[in-house]
């Protein structure tokens, strides 16, 4: 199941993904990557695009180009490797639609498509170490790295002396390999496999790679934002690492395509043994429009497929990790509250007020039979307990943030939290209360952290009860009697 699909999902456990926000922009929204038939026939209109291509194949072109380039633009990791796939799609684009490359530009793109996807993989492979849940999916990316490899260096060796355009062309195209063995062995063999990860269609597991990495990531978060900022890189670079081997896959096809549409005239341009390995490879263009649309279709999705796993490309179930739910509380795969992204804040002076009796803590929202520094502690959608755990969290895994900025880099809306003297309670302190005649004096006190503060040390927060009610609120943590300016932060259900 992906992730989009659990939108209307409220328990997390360990073995399901976040679910989508129903706020989060979407590509469909934005227009991310969505075909418009009217401009593609603009487009052949004005020559921009080779009508003799089909129509379908080339909307799936432009659907695919589409969601690359959001891809590119929503990755939350910025490197070189965003300008090189824009460049290199570029020209692929160009290539599919009928645009003729030099042989020169053919190797130079696929050595470069090798050299880039080469360091991405490098780089996952290093992140995933001895991950046990993710060797499955390690060893299908180093496959398909070494046949890369293979492939590569067989294509870098050039023209021979004396070798027509036509000769190098044939020798490109033949390290693919025919048609019986793309689905048996070889670059788009392997490169569907590590599709299969990330789609979720790889016949060890009912998850795709999303979800096995976000699942991986909440056993070490306290909300789903912090486990999507965890798996963010992993699944940025196996995302470009695919797309870098469907980058060469499709440039080897291209070329397959060129040498099966040779004319009589190119046909004639090949040396003997070139003439014959043309002959052994047996190309078919329809056959390789075929496989160039299932390559696009498992990157952009096929919205008329008849399987739901196969109308979701690759980068579709990528936008679905980054639009889901970032703000629910999950405690390392122990909880899931769903919160809203903006945190409530209440000041001293409306706390004073709500102190003052039953009937005005009933209409803060606190409970009347309580105290108010009980009622204080539990505020809101999560308990002392579960906040005192959050702060330990950040305290050990994000020492150099406040509290605030680690909301923030969640994902939580922290526009309001800016002021000084702001706090999140975390446990109960004590209380000393005696009445005298008409008149109740002492204090109430509980405990919190400063959200502002990077030392995160918790404190006591004091309410003084004095002759004529309650009339000094100590809320900043350490401070002596007369700070009264401060003010509670909380958590709310969404």
């Amino acid at each position: 199941m992906g992730i989009a699909a659990m939108a209307g999902a409220m328990i997390l456990s360990l073995g399901a993904p976040f679910a989508a926000s129903a706020q989060s922009a979407r590509p469909e929204d934005t227009g991310g990557y969505v075909f418009c038939p009217a401009e593609l026939d603009a487009a052949i209109e004005e020559g921009r695009l080779n009508p003799r291509i089909p129509y379908a194949k080339a909307a799936l072109v432009r659907t695919a180009d589409q969601a690359i380039q959001y891809f590119l633009k929503e990755v939350p990791w910025k490197t070189v490797c965003g300008v090189a796939l824009n460049s290199l799609f570029g020209k692929l684009m160009d290539g599919l639609l009928g645009e003729t490359v030099s042989i020169r530009e053919v190797t130079e793109q696929i050595v470069t498509l090798q050299k880039e996807m080469k360091k991405q993989v490098e780089d996952l492979k290093e992140m995933i170490g001895r991950n046990s849940e993710l060797q499955d999916y390690r060893n299908a990316l180093t496959s398909l790295e070494t046949t890369m490899d293979i492939l590569v260096r067989q294509v870098k060796l050039g023209k021979a002396e004396g070798a027509s355009d036509q000769d190098e062309l044939v020798r490109i195209a033949d390290k693919l390999g025919s048609g019986k063995e793309w689905s048996t062995d070889g670059l788009i063999y392997k490169l569907t496999l590590v599709g299969k990860y990330l789609k979720g269609d790889n016949y060890t597991s009912k998850n795709d790679l999303f979800q096995l990495v976000t699942e991986m990531n909440i056993k070490k978060s306290m909300f789903s934002g912090e486990a999507m900022n965890r798996s963010g890189e992993y699944l940025s670079r196996a995302v470009s690492g695919y797309l870098y081997g469907t980058g060469l896959a499709l440039r080897m096809l291209i070329a397959q395509r060129q040498v099966a549409s040779f004319t009589e005239d190119d046909i004639a341009r090949l040396n003997p043994v070139m003439k014959k390995v043309r002959e052994n490879l047996r190309l078919d263009a329809r056959e390789i429009d075929q496989q160039i649309e299932a390559l696009l279709k498992d990157v952009a999705g096929d919205s008329e497929a008849d399987r739901a796993a196969d109308r979701d490309g690759v980068l579709k179930r990528y936008n679905d990790f980054l639009s889901a739910d970032r703000c629910i509380f999950i405690n390392k795969g122990t909880a899931s509250k769903r919160l809203a992204p903006r945190l409530q804040v209440m000041t001293n002076q409306q706390i004073a007020a709500a102190a003052r009796s039953g009937e005005a803590k009933a209409q803060a929202g606190f409970d009347p039979a309580q105290h108010i520094h009980a009622g204080i502690v539990n505020i809101g959608a999560l308990t002392g307990e579960e906040k005192l755990a959050l702060i330990e969290h950040i305290r050990s895994q994000y020492p150099e943030l406040t509290v605030r900025e680690y909301l923030q880099g969640a994902g939580f809306d922290t526009s309001n939290l800016d002021r000084q003297d702001l706090s999140l309670s975390t446990g109960f302190g004590s209380i000393n209360l005696h009445n005298v005649p008409f008149r109740q004096i002492g204090y109430e006190s509980y405990e919190g952290v400063r959200m502002n503060a990077k030392d995160k040390s918790i404190g006591s927060c004091n309410l003084y009860y004095k002759k004529g009610g309650v009339t000094l609120l100590f809320w900043e943590i350490g401070k002596e009697e007369g700070v009264v300016d401060g003010a509670l932060a909380y958590f709310v259900k969404k």
